[in-house]
């Protein structure tokens, strides 16, 4: 609650399933950002928890942020990467997304040992995916946990670079 404090005290524009829509030329990016409930973050804000297998899907995204302009650009952001498929059935074009930390610690060729919802070798743990026409990319993040420290996992700050067609 501390940190959400500071943050808002910040002069930054916090989306919270809010767009925001920046003008280039004849066309538009629109940036949305979603607030995942915390019910979808077993362990560590809901601790009875029961079922792992709860979907977040391209309804609930559009009870939040409203139906997608498929003519524009469409960045996505959002904290878990969890329900890309969810995401990118709802139209976003890139989803920049975190949480899982890379996995906690990484294991050559096999990726990321862990993610914070306590499963082994999370399907997103870090970098590009891709489902049809969406794109996510997965940070690492700058953040990290005093009970489970990074191994093999350093920090990191993300740059992207959008390019037309």
């Amino acid at each position: 609650k501390e940190y959400f404090k500071q943050l808002y005290n910040k002069n930054i524009i916090n989306l919270e399933n809010e767009i925001v829509k920046i003008e280039r030329g004849s066309t538009y990016i629109n940036i949305y950002g979603l607030v995942i409930p915390y019910k979808y973050y077993p362990y560590l804000f809901n601790r009875n928890y029961k079922n792992k297998n709860l979907d977040f899907n391209k309804y609930d995204v559009e009870k939040r942020l409203g139906k997608i302009d498929n003519k524009e650009y469409n960045i996505l952001l959002v904290h878990t990467p969890f329900f890309f498929e969810g995401y990118s059935k709802w139209g976003a074009d890139l989803v920049l997304a975190g949480h899982v930390h890379g996995g906690i610690i990484r294991i050559p060729i096999k990726g990321g040992l862990l993610s914070p919802n306590r499963e082994f070798f999370p399907k997103y743990d870090l970098g590009e995916y891709s489902i049809g026409k969406s794109t996510m990319i997965l940070s690492k993040g700058l953040g990290g946990s005093k009970v489970l420290p990074r191994v093999n996992c350093k920090p990191e700050i993300v740059e992207i670079t959008l390019k037309c067609k």
